[in-house]
């Protein structure tokens, strides 16, 4: 039609003015923004009012207008514009120095990641601009009956008469601060204090102690090194180290900071556990850079799983470091056991790492790489030990992500012996629902920093392990007392509690926490018990004790396994300029759902191929893979 005509005549020519925009670009002569975002701007009212019945057209359009768009808000030139209003907001909160360090190795990065969950092909066809590609999303209940299809009755592992059990460490998130110094404040506008970049101490009750400060600082190098000393003659029979070695100061770190800090902590773990599995290691969020970052796409971003795949070696086998250096994760069974360690990447699973809000959907197929290891350690016998930096509560794991693998372990229940993780600097559990009433299926554990940040006791934990069956007996929670250290000049590790004695329990089963859980909730003692411990005896602890109206949100915190089942148990959350909330809208509305796209077009080929036959599927699901035979043909055909 004429109107067709006029319209694609319209946008072919918008589109070439910007292609040439671009090439005079390129040969020194530059565009003014206004005049690119007035050509935007006839795009996007073309597509406002294009006729209905060209398809065609609008598609054409919206890809066009939207396209440049993404490209514009993601170029240096906008990020330039953008420069002055977030360095005004920024300076309002901080120093001007430390903005300036954010937006140059924070913002950059991230705002064009941003802006490309907007990208064309995901919003024309959602605003019905264009037919293909089809976005499906994707379907969490056709996902969970498949994969409990098959599960099994539950059984818990039962116990040996063993005298001697398998004792193993858990630390997590160091944050070690090789920038820290006792010269400078405890108090700062940043986010992080007691560093060199920090003001001026105003006098003696305002100098950082020299093993570390209960309040808004990371802990020295030699606090990291007190840890290893404490641990180096116990005998223990392995290590799990769950991440997160980079200190706080994000605006101020680069990739080789990064590499320097995760090689020292490793050196000094080496120095005295050098064997293979003697220490299982995991990436944490503050591993990625800028932190929470990491393009598992990009070539670029290898320097991160090739760096820790060649200095974690001496720890893992040459399947384990491949697996590490591809994926950024590994299994592997421990040396003389049928106990297999399963070691998961924060980077497919965070909702913060920028990334992924393109397109989320169990990037580097993790979930599918996590099932075939449970499935495959079920055939074999096999018991397991879940290891990662994100537990499936936190409100940075994808809500999408948490789900499907809670199924996972509510399938494998039988196997799974503990999912250890960090990442939330509490002493802290969830209890996992099981899909069959009356039961569960499990409990994930959330360890306490090593790090003071923020006003918490260093710590670490050594577990006890049935030998046979490989169920956790029992555990101790070690600390440093951060100030005791500090006055007396010598840094001790204590026992702080035993966690069957402290809580006055038979065993560690999941109806055991479960029952603690109930008693937080109603019993005012236990609560408070549970309270201190939280944040490793320090002074958030003591306000944590008093504030008794907090006992019915704790008890959510220790039974809602997803964020999505907390919000439901604590009846939403209220608007504010809370961490909590603005987490919650953070995955909530821009983080996108799981979705699929299914593409619709022409096939064109050398071989002019056409299509006989589609295998069945693998399983039927939106993920799976399934043969195509093609046989050579002269004719155009249409793919369905």
């Amino acid at each position: 039609t004429a109107t067709t005509e006029i319209y694609t005549r319209s946008i072919v020519g918008s589109v070439r003015c910007v292609q040439e925009t671009d090439q005079r670009r390129v040969h020194g002569d530059s565009q003014p923004l206004q005049m690119r975002f007035a050509i935007l701007i006839f795009l996007v009212l073309s597509v406002a009012i294009a006729d209905g019945n060209t398809m065609q057209v609008q598609c054409a359009l919206c890809m066009g207008a939207l396209g440049k768009l993404i490209k514009l808000l993601s170029s240096k030139e906008f990020m330039a514009v953008l420069r002055n209003p977030v360095m005004i907001v920024c300076k309002s909160i901080m120093d001007s120095t430390i903005c300036e360090e954010i937006y140059d190795n924070f913002v950059i990065v991230t705002f064009p990641n941003i802006f490309s969950r907007f990208s064309a092909d995901i919003m024309c066809p959602k605003m019905g601009f264009c037919d293909s590609p089809r976005i499906v999303p994707g379907n969490f209940e056709e996902y969970k009956k498949s994969i409990l299809a098959k599960k099994p009755e539950r059984k818990y592992p039962v116990l040996s008469n063993s005298s001697k059990p398998l004792r193993f460490v858990t630390v997590t998130d160091g944050h070690v601060d090789l920038g820290y110094t006792q010269e400078k404040s405890t108090e700062c506008k940043s986010l992080t204090c007691c560093r060199i970049d920090s003001p001026v101490k105003h006098g003696p009750l305002d100098t950082p102690g020299k093993w570390g400060h209960l309040g808004k600082c990371d802990i020295p190098f030699r606090t990291a090194e007190s840890f290893v000393e404490s641990i180096k003659n116990q005998k223990y029979d392995f290590v799990v180290w769950l991440g997160d070695s980079p200190a706080h100061d994000i605006y101020a770190q680069s990739k080789e900071s990064h590499k320097d800090i995760i090689g020292k902590m490793t050196n000094k773990l080496q120095s005295q556990f050098k064997e293979l599995g003697s220490v299982y290691p995991v990436l944490g969020n503050h591993e990625g850079y800028p932190c929470d970052n990491l393009d598992i796409n990009s070539k670029e971003s290898n320097w991160l799983y090739e760096y820790v795949s060649k200095i974690w070696s001496p720890w893992l086998t040459a399947e384990s470091q491949e697996s590490m250096r591809l994926h950024g994760r590994y299994s592997q069974l421990h040396p003389g056991t049928t106990l297999r360690i399963v070691a998961l990447n924060p980077f497919v699973i965070t909702a913060a790492n920028t990334f992924l809000w393109k397109n989320a959907t169990d990037r580097d197929g993790q979930l599918i790489w996590l099932e075939k290891t449970l499935d495959l350690s079920e055939k074999n016998g096999e018991a397991v030990l879940i290891i990662g930096h994100f537990p499936s509560y936190s409100p940075y794991t994808m809500k999408e992500w948490a789900k499907r693998y809670l199924v996972l372990v509510d399938r494998y229940a039988n196997i799974i012996r503990g999912q250890l993780f960090g990442h939330t600097h509490w002493d802290s559990f969830q209890v996992v629902p099981s899909s069959r009433k009356g039961e569960l299926a499990g409990v994930v554990f959330e360890h306490p920093s090593l790090t003071t940040y923020p006003s918490l006791n260093p710590s670490y934990r050594v577990y006890e392990m049935d030998p046979k069956s490989y169920a956790l007996i029992d555990y101790v929670q070690y600390r440093l007392y951060i100030e005791e250290a500090n006055r007396l000049d010598l840094p001790v590790w204590k026992a702080s509690y035993r966690f069957k004695s402290y809580y006055d329990v038979a065993n560690m089963e999941d109806k055991t926490f479960a029952a603690i859980a109930q008693k937080v909730k109603e019993n005012k003692e236990v609560y408070k018990k549970f309270a201190i411990m939280a944040y490793a005896e320090g002074p958030r602890a003591i306000k944590l004790v008093e504030d008794e109206t907090m006992m019915g949100r704790i008890y959510c915190r220790l039974t809602s396994a997803c964020f999505d089942d907390y919000e439901k148990c604590i009846g939403g959350f209220h608007f504010g300029l809370t961490d909590e909330y603005l987490t919650a809208v953070l995955v909530k509305y821009v983080i996108p759902p799981w979705e699929y796209m299914q593409q619709q077009h022409l096939i064109y080929t050398n071989q002019q191929l056409s299509l006989i036959h589609i295998s069945e599927p693998t399983r039927p699901l939106y993920i799976s893979y399934a043969v195509f035979c093609l046989k050579k043909k002269k004719t155009l055909i249409h793919d369905p």
